[in-house]
């Protein structure tokens, strides 16, 4: 449940430095009944918003915290179920640690088959391709967060012609899941360079300088990316 309430509070654009703090205060877990879905579940979000809202507004949006009281309504019967949403989870069977090209083609055909399961069952926001493969990410699955920072750098370095599009956010992480395969790494160690680098407020910090703008052409001239002809935003 924690899981899910950190991947609904970063997401829409809400500042992840400003989210970070929020979701590591004692704040974050008074509001969701300690992220347990069981007493969540019963939860007014009016009355969360009314007493909370104020110390947790860095989130950008009000809706979120209905979601993740219905979120913890479809959570807790899915722990009914199965016990557990671990044990529901790896009912699917869906590939962890990615190795070859076969664990990628595992991968997508079991995501898709837990994606529609979890459209039935009418679970808010982790219906959607990028916010459950940010869930998956947080739970150690090899793959990445194909946000809005991460598809830009993936057009800019020619990973994918668009940014926006479910085809575009799938080719991406895939992209992705067989350069880590290629490398001999892990996929999920990819989505931080991948934030790092195309800015993200967040992991951006942990650079000496910055290298991409957040929008328009790149004349960075510090980047080898560019120089090299490989960011097709680059402009000498």
């Amino acid at each position: 449940m924690r899981e899910m309430c950190v991947a609904i509070a970063y997401s829409q654009g809400a500042r992840s430095v400003l989210v970070g703090d929020l979701i590591n205060s004692v704040v974050f877990g008074n509001a969701f009944e300690e992220f347990d879905p069981a007493r969540l579940r019963h939860r007014s979000a009016t009355k969360i918003l009314r007493d909370h809202w104020h110390e947790m507004s860095v989130m950008r949006f009000r809706t979120k915290v209905a979601r993740i009281v219905r979120g913890a309504c479809v959570l807790d019967t899915i722990e009914t179920e199965h016990g557990s949403f671990d044990c529901y989870l790896k009912s699917f069977a869906i590939p962890q640690c990615i190795r070859d090209s076969n664990d990628i083609n595992d991968f997508w055909s079991r995501f898709d088959t837990l994606q529609e399961n979890l459209k039935c069952r009418r679970m808010p926001f982790f219906q959607s391709t990028t916010s459950l493969l940010q869930l998956l990410l947080q739970l150690d699955y090899d793959c990445i967060k194909p946000d809005l920072i991460a598809m830009r750098l993936a057009r800019r370095i020619g990973l994918v012609p668009r940014e926006t599009g479910v085809r575009s956010l799938r080719d991406a992480t895939r992209s992705v899941q067989k350069h880590a395969v290629q490398q001999g790494i892990r996929a999920n160690a990819m989505d931080w360079y991948l934030l790092a680098f195309g800015g993200q407020s967040g992991a951006k910090r942990e650079l000496t300088q910055q290298y991409c703008p957040s929008r328009g052409p790149c004349k960075n001239m510090l980047c080898a990316i560019g120089p090299a002809q490989l960011c097709c935003d680059f402009e000498k």
